[in-house]
């Protein structure tokens, strides 16, 4: 999950602008939760 926490940070400052991709953002953060 570490390697993905950079990629969230880096789109947070987009997703702010878009919820679709926010959600998407939080999926991929989900997910690199579970596995």
């Amino acid at each position: 999950m570490n390697s993905l926490m950079p990629k969230t940070y880096s789109i947070s400052p987009i997703t702010l602008n878009t919820p679709a991709i926010s959600s998407v953002a939080m999926a991929a953060s989900v997910a690199g939760e579970l596995l």
